[in-house]
């Protein structure tokens, strides 16, 4: 339903906080930390940097508790796959993610996969996404957000997002216009919301702060 009852999520991101009042942990799964090579418990969750808490929580952060934030769909179920891609854009990152989105195909059978990420394009990769919507589930990618006007709408293709089996989501402004930064190219699909968006916050106990970007678009 529109509330997302009856449907599971993979959030291939940073994690998940273990300790967020907003957060309904009833909701998160287990998952993957493929950082250290291990199984994520529910009840034993990590997430340093919180972009992955702020991507669960645009999704389904609890509603009318008077705190933070409401997600988008209160009845989803999350599994989070713990990633941390190096910048240098490398095979190894770009393996990692390929696993983690095969894994949350065939071990965690989730109906849909976000990613707010950029990895290398590799063989693996290109073969993992088209294994998902050969499998039916449906995956998101941000767009990035590094555009320039120079390149009259032709910016790079972020990976995975720029697989034609992705849906690749830019950003729009709170004008609905699409942001100066969010990556324009043949590959995007769509926009949804990237700018002034309300998100959960580790650093603030408990409270939300307004992030922008393709990142928090993406699971929009």
């Amino acid at each position: 339903g529109l509330d997302g009852d009856g449907i599971t999520i993979a959030v291939i991101d940073s994690g998940v906080t273990p300790a967020h009042r907003d957060i309904d942990y009833d909701r998160i799964l287990d998952g993957y930390n493929y950082d250290d090579g291990a199984e994520m418990k529910a009840d034993a969750l990590i997430d340093e940097s919180g972009h992955g808490t702020a991507v669960t929580g645009i999704l389904t952060a609890k509603a009318d508790n008077g705190i933070g934030v409401a997600g988008l769909f209160p009845k989803l179920k999350v599994v989070p796959l713990k990633v941390t891609p190096s910048k240098k854009l490398d095979d190894a990152s770009s393996l990692m993610i390929a696993q983690a989105i095969n894994d949350a195909v065939d071990i965690y059978h989730v109906d849909v996969i976000t990613t707010s990420l950029e990895v290398k394009d590799t063989d693996e990769l290109a073969a993992a996404v088209r294994h998902a919507e050969e499998s039916k589930v449906i995956v998101t990618g941000a767009a990035g957000n590094s555009s320039k006007a120079e390149n009259n709408g032709e910016d790079p293709y972020v990976y995975p997002a720029a697989y034609d089996e992705v849906i690749s989501v830019g950003a729009v402004d709170l004008n609905g216009t699409v942001r100066s930064t969010s990556q324009k190219n043949d590959k995007v699909l769509v926009t949804a919301p990237g700018e002034g968006i309300a998100v959960l916050d580790l650093s603030r106990n408990d409270r939300c702060k307004l992030a922008e970007g393709t990142s928090y678009a993406s699971p929009l």
